[in-house]
């Protein structure tokens, strides 16, 4: 099976980087390979949170059309795990105030479906292991839930954006705070949003 793969960096990318030639050729061995290589496209980019009108409607257009073109299986994000985070919250003069900075406040998420972070990790699995291929509103409801309890709110956001505005309710497990987080998520000018969120 082919898979095409997008990767979302959150970084700036330099001219003489992205046009470096390869240390090593691997055509070579193509042929090894048990089916077609896994096609790879890394998008380098500056945090659209400092650049000016990065918000504005249709800037990103010709950007979005040509990722959506290619098609891509597989959309990844620069992002801390739920897990990670709260194993930097368990060791705060580590850490310091990193925590705050990379990863999203997943309390409100796992006391509105009363989990706690394995539990909802473990619902989260059990979720999309049976997901069906065309997911009801209840379904996508939940399941962006169940993502923000994970402390994963960008692929929350994901599930929230193929609800129709009208379905964009506090039900099956999204409370009115956590539509309120969802909320701010789309108006966000970060690019694991604007970008990664809306492809995918």
């Amino acid at each position: 099976m082919r898979i095409r793969l997008f990767s979302l960096l959150l970084s700036l990318t330099f001219g003489a980087a992205a046009h470096a030639e390869p240390l090593i050729d691997l055509n070579e061995y193509d042929h090894k390979l048990g089916g077609p290589p896994t096609e790879v496209l890394v998008l380098g980019t500056a945090h659209l949170t400092g650049v000016e009108g990065a918000d504005a409607p249709g800037r990103l257009d010709p950007l979005m059309d040509r990722l959506a073109a290619w098609k891509p299986d597989v959309i990844t994000i620069e992002a801390m795990p739920g897990q990670s985070c709260d194993t930097m919250r368990a060791y705060p003069h580590i850490f310091a105030d990193s925590e705050d900075r990379y990863c999203p406040d997943a309390s409100a998420a796992r006391e509105a479906l009363g989990l706690s972070l394995s539990e909802a990790a473990v619902a989260l699995d059990e979720t999309l292991a049976n997901l069906p291929q065309r997911p009801d509103a209840a379904t996508r409801r939940h399941l962006g839930a169940l993502f923000l309890a994970n402390g994963d709110s960008w692929s929350a956001l994901v599930q929230y954006l193929y609800l129709d505005p009208s379905e964009r309710i506090a039900a099956d497990g999204l409370s009115p705070a956590l539509i309120e987080q969802l909320n701010e998520r789309e108006s966000s000018k970060n690019e694991s949003g604007r970008i990664g969120a809306r492809l995918a």
